[in-house]
């Protein structure tokens, strides 16, 4: 059964659209900047409201403003239509080895968030249901998807990584490329219908595909009743966990080490500061306190780590793992916005017409 499938109609970059991804502002005012210095950003069409000339609106009283700014865009040749394909994707940087994913659709009746749900895409975290809904406007408005779901390939994963690595490096100059924030290279190649495409897609859905980044998006789809979404497929070789930090408020300090051994972590108090730690183990700072955690009935996670620093009477947690390369930086082509965590530019492969 194929599940992942070309995009009937893609816009494709021409480059300098890319943007750092929306949900990673501490403060609103940086996405404003951003498309200040970048009006072409994928920003301005993705979080319109906070485009300066529309400033003051809501969210959906924004949206014709996105509606203009991608019309506006197509017309003046950032993006380029093309159909039926898929569209590889490729993130390098100095020292790092380099991150593949694969732009495709993806079957929505595939998605399952439970163990006796049947589907291949694992949707694995909650959602706040005000943003799916502005997900649903944004795509009901541009008749476009903007972003893509990313997703973990853990079925064939291994084979994925050598065909892409294999089809970029015959695949000659990128259509386009971007680099982000970080420094790191985003470039990206259109495949249109053959052999080559057949095999990709093929691989892309020849497993489970974990969803990494794309919740809200995937119910999006889900919600707006869209027979398939946007997708970006990477590897687990083009993935790591890098740190990030995180806010616990529901536990008091001196609560914290009782009640996580109660819930069967083995919980040990160190000798020093809180640090990044081995594989499978949290490292956690309470009260002036450190802690080394081993969760309980858990496989070693791959490099998560927990540094966190409470604040009297409550616990403000820092932990730390983020995802890099394609997990961390995929944005959709029509639009480039990334998707992911720490490699989170883009220069946006393809978007969908609904």
């Amino acid at each position: 059964m194929k599940v992942v499938h070309p995009i009937s109609r893609a816009w494709i970059t021409t480059g300098g659209t890319g943007a750092q991804n929306y949900d990673e502002f501490a403060d609103d005012a940086e996405i404003t900047a951003i498309i200040a210095a970048n009006p072409r950003s994928a920003l301005a069409v993705e979080m319109p409201h906070k485009a300066p000339g529309s400033l003051g609106k809501t969210f959906l009283a924004a949206l014709p403003d996105a509606a203009a700014r991608l019309a506006e865009e197509r017309a003046d040749g950032s993006y380029l239509p093309a159909e039926q394909v898929v569209v590889l994707y490729r993130i390098t940087a100095p020292g790092e080895p380099a991150a593949y994913g694969l732009w495709a659709m993806v079957d929505t009746d595939q998605i399952s968030t439970s163990a006796d749900e049947p589907g291949l895409v694992i949707r694995n975290e909650d959602v706040f249901i005000g943003k799916v809904r502005e997900r649903v406007a944004l795509a009901e408005t541009l008749q476009t998807l903007l972003s893509p779901v990313l997703l973990l390939q853990t079925g064939r994963g291994d084979d994925l990584h050598a065909a892409l690595e294999s089809a970029s490096a015959a695949a000659g100059a990128p259509a386009a490329t971007d680099l982000d924030q970080t420094g790191r290279t985003h470039a990206i190649w259109v495949i249109p219908a053959g052999p080559l495409q057949d095999e990709l897609t093929a691989l892309a859905g020849g497993g489970d595909l974990v969803v990494a980044d794309g919740n809200h998006r995937s119910l999006a789809a889900q919600t707006g009743g869209l027979p398939r979404f946007l997708a970006v497929v990477t590897t687990p070789a083009s993935v790591a966990i890098q740190p990030y930090n995180r806010l616990i408020s529901e536990l008091t300090v001196r609560d914290l080490p009782a009640a996580l051994t109660a819930a069967g972590a083995q919980v040990e108090e160190l000798p020093r500061p809180a640090a990044i730690p081995a594989k499978g183990t949290v490292e956690v700072y309470a009260g002036g306190r450190s802690y080394a955690v081993v969760l309980p009935g858990r496989a070693p996670v791959r490099s998560t780590t927990w540094t966190t620093p409470w604040s009297s009477g409550s616990c403000s947690a820092t932990c730390s793992a983020s995802t890099r390369a394609t997990s961390g930086s995929p944005t959709s082509a029509a639009t480039t916005r990334p998707s992911g965590c720490a490699a989170r530019s883009t220069p946006a492969a393809a978007s969908w017409r609904c």
